[in-house]
């Protein structure tokens, strides 16, 4: 909810961080975004995009002339993926993108591509995650578990899937 102040990891040591790029829209897009990190104890971060659009500190731009990360599972929401803002994410362990356009360059530098629109996406996301949490953990058991919430429940198509990876975020 507004007005409570979580400890936000730095950017730079977070092993969960979740983008915003101008593709999440508005406010209310980049909300989505901040839910995301919440639930899953990572770091909000993103496009120059969303730090001109507001939605950002310029602490939280990814790429050159901002941060270079390196986290375990960077999440890409409605980021074209320029090459200023893929340097600054290469050496994140897993991507996953979600972007509306199959062309995009964002697309090349992730484990898991899920075209479709991140503003319909997340929030399958994070229904998932309130599913699945058992108070300690929040899974996407596998990719194939993760196909099935991100394509089936929220519409988006899966162009490319990484080989079989769990990703499991554990709550602070």
């Amino acid at each position: 909810g507004a007005g409570v102040d979580l400890p936000s990891v730095p950017l730079s040591q977070a092993q969960v961080v979740v983008s915003a790029g101008r593709g999440m829209g508005d406010t209310e897009g980049f909300g989505l975004v901040e839910e995301l990190a919440q639930a899953l104890g990572g770091a909000v971060a993103g496009s120059r995009g969303a730090f001109d659009e507001g939605w950002i500190k310029e602490e939280q731009i990814v790429g050159v002339g901002g941060q270079f990360i390196a986290p375990d599972l960077y999440i890409a929401c409605g980021i074209s993926g320029d090459i200023y803002h893929c340097f600054g994410m290469q050496d994140a362990k897993f991507v996953v993108a979600i972007n509306p356009d199959e062309r995009a360059p964002i697309f090349k530098v992730a484990n898991m591509a899920i075209v479709g629109d991140a503003r319909q996406i997340l929030p399958a996301m994070l229904e998932s995650l309130a599913n699945k949490g058992n108070g300690n953990y929040a899974y996407l058991d596998t990719l194939a578990e993760a196909k099935k919430v991100l394509v089936n429940e929220a519409g988006g198509t899966l162009v490319t899937i990484a080989k079989d990876v769990k990703i499991q975020v554990e709550f602070n």
